[in-house]
């Protein structure tokens, strides 16, 4: 039963990473190359949806806490949340092509955060409140969802490589429309079976079927302690927006300066990320969160001199070259996202308001992807040109600079002790006082 929940968890999430990448990647170029919607104008709405999303975090996390910790609510808000993605990605394609109204497509835009926010805080709650039979499942689940991320993004590139295509116009709009249901299909389905094994199997609690006759979970930490990780992995979290997702958003304009670069190439990132999550996990098993979020980011660095160091735009003769270290870059990026969400997964089980720790973390990072938006429409040109590959090579640098400082700053990650069976990880849990995360 727990091998069931485990593997609904990660085909839901994988559901879930579609539309956020059809909300982040696609969304990007369907505006600009398709729609030719003003790139500065794009910033704006994007920013305006994170910035909403931001909210929504903060209030979903405090106000539904009762709720949240009960696997049969948040079980059901995502699913709830799957359907009005889909019904709101579907009101951007009309406002698109059939009435090509600028403000069905922000109202859209807006409606798609609401719902991926229930689809979210619902969904990633759900992983903190599993107790885990051994030490590293939370972890392998962790990675098992990277890893479903990763090829979700990996298939959103490659449709938006395949839009981006020069001559692909002609009947976009019924393509657009089969991978959309498609899409919504996936997304729905996943989570319903989700909220069912959610419902059935309770991952929690002194008579559910899920747990062993032990189960491992946090041992107590004090609420400075957890406050303490928490600060530190926001600030992570947020400069991580200049990292892949910038590297995500400036491709557009990668392409647009060289026009015969393959724009599959962009899925090499995810590729990286997905292929070496099993890596990841046995490094990180071994020398602990902080050592592999450190590794990750020396590492990212190098992929990232290597590429600064190619003509730019990039050449014919580069196109392998920068394939490979798009790759690596991936590769190193899977470690960093790795390690600080399993430091972060493990702080917020050790926290008696898990989702309040949520709510708080994906606010942050949902803040710093506005920034980031904002920042990058000031960077576009009037000729539309937007940051050149070495800009993003030595921001990404300096983002990652401060990942690994915040990486050797972080408290040891709350030691997993076995308890038993009719023991609810959240009694260990100290008791917080009011006001408090």
């Amino acid at each position: 039963m727990a091998d069931d929940w485990a593997r609904a968890y990660v085909c839901a999430h994988f559901g879930k990473s579609l539309f956020w990448y059809m909300g982040e990647v696609f969304l990007t170029f369907f505006l600009i190359g398709m729609l030719d919607i003003d790139p500065v104008h794009i910033s704006t709405y994007l920013a305006l949806g994170l910035g909403l999303s931001a909210i929504l975090d903060l209030a979903i996390g405090r106000l539904c806490q009762t709720w949240l910790h009960q696997p049969r609510f948040a079980g059901r808000i995502q699913s709830i949340g799957a359907l009005g993605c889909a019904a709101s990605f579907g009101a951007i394609l009309v406002s698109g092509y059939v009435t090509h109204a600028p403000a069905g497509i922000v109202a859209g835009i807006l409606m798609f955060r609401i719902a991926f926010e229930l689809y979210d805080v619902g969904q990633e709650t759900l992983l903190s409140i599993v107790p885990t039979p051994d030490p590293g499942r939370r972890r392998g689940i962790v990675g098992l969802r990277l890893a479903g991320s990763a090829i979700a993004s990996m298939l959103i590139s490659v449709m938006t490589g395949y839009f981006a295509t020069p001559g692909r116009n002609t009947g976009a709009a019924l393509h657009l429309a089969a991978i959309a249901i498609a899409i919504s299909t996936t997304a729905i389905l996943t989570a319903l079976v989700l909220e069912r094994r959610s419902t059935t199997h309770p991952p929690r609690g002194p008579s559910s079927p899920w747990s062993p006759p032990t189960a491992v979970v946090p041992a107590p930490q004090s609420p400075a302690h957890l406050r303490q990780a928490l600060s530190i992995q926001c600030v992570a979290i947020f400069v991580s927006a200049w990292t892949a997702p910038y590297f995500v958003r400036i491709f557009p304009f990668i392409l647009h300066a060289a026009p015969a670069l393959p724009s599959w190439i962009l899925a090499c990132l995810p590729l990286g990320a997905t292929i070496s999550q099993p890596l990841w996990h046995r490094m990180i098993g071994r020398v602990g969160e902080a050592k592999g979020i450190v590794t990750g980011c020396a590492a990212s660095c190098g992929a990232l001199a290597g590429m600064a160091l190619l003509a730019d735009p990039p050449r014919h003769d580069d196109y392998a070259v920068l394939a490979v270290l798009i790759f690596l870059l991936g590769v190193a990026n899977g470690g960093v996202a790795l390690g600080l969400w399993t430091h972060f997964v493990e702080t917020a089980a050790a926290a008696r308001h898990t989702s309040r720790y949520y709510g708080t973390f994906m606010a942050v990072s949902k803040v710093g992807l506005a920034a980031m938006s904002i920042l990058l429409g000031e960077q576009i040109g009037t000729d539309g040109r937007g940051p050149s590959l070495p800009v993003f090579c030595l921001t990404a640098t300096c983002a990652l600079l401060a990942i690994g400082a915040c990486a050797l700053l972080l408290p040891r990650a709350a030691t997993d002790r076995t308890i038993a069976q009719d023991t609810d990880p959240r009694d260990i849990a100290p008791r917080r006082t009011s006001g408090h995360l």
